[in-house]
């Protein structure tokens, strides 16, 4: 990969990115071969959401401007991001194998290079009046087909609907959350 991207370039990349106002019970959504995710805005208040969709438009874009060379990193489905709640939502669609989803998740965090590119485009053209760079809470979700069942170690923290995932590069656990295709998933829960 290359590390530094021109104007033209990232507003190429920008076409990958969708940021809206989502008002109170309003959804959104994303699918990909029949697995769909819905997000409900539970808020009170609407709220700013910057939706990236990453493996249909980002990665082939980046491809375009010769910033992937050689074999594609692991990537995921989608994106999420709600500024004013300083959370990211990483999604990954799978009608089956939850944990090569969890997999590609975990490579996808872990690549440094590619979040620094997300952020270049972010502060460029959506969060140009956002100078303070508070910590942001990132998310990782597996959605995987209605005729799935969930990992085992879902089953076991059922009421938890968690599973506990160790990093194999480091001592850091990544906790990716697991949900059935067409699960409405409120967003006050998910962030916690």
């Amino acid at each position: 990969m290359l590390s530094e991207l021109s104007d033209r370039q990232l507003a190429k990349l920008k076409e990958c990115f969708t940021k809206k106002i989502v008002s109170t019970n309003k959804p959104i959504v994303g699918s990909e071969n029949k697995v769909k995710f819905e997000l409900i805005n539970d808020y009170k208040e609407s709220i700013t959401v910057i939706k990236v969709d990453i493996d249909k438009c980002l990665f082939k874009k980046l491809r375009e401007v010769k910033f992937i060379q050689g074999n594609e990193p692991k990537k995921c489905d989608y994106l999420v991001i709600i500024p004013d709640k300083l959370v990211e939502i990483w999604i990954e669609l799978k009608s089956s194998e939850v944990e090569t989803a969890k997999k590609q998740l975990e490579q996808i965090l872990k690549n440094k290079e590619f979040y620094n590119l997300l952020n270049q485009i972010l502060d460029k053209y959506y969060l140009k009046n956002n100078n303070s760079k508070k910590s942001i809470k990132q998310i990782p979700c597996v959605v995987y087909g209605r005729n799935r069942s969930p990992s085992k170690s879902t089953r076991r923290q059922k009421q938890k609907k968690q599973a506990k995932v160790k990093a194999k590069s480091s001592e850091q656990k990544i906790n990716i959350l697991e949900y059935r295709s067409n699960q409405k998933v409120k967003i006050s829960e998910l962030i916690g």
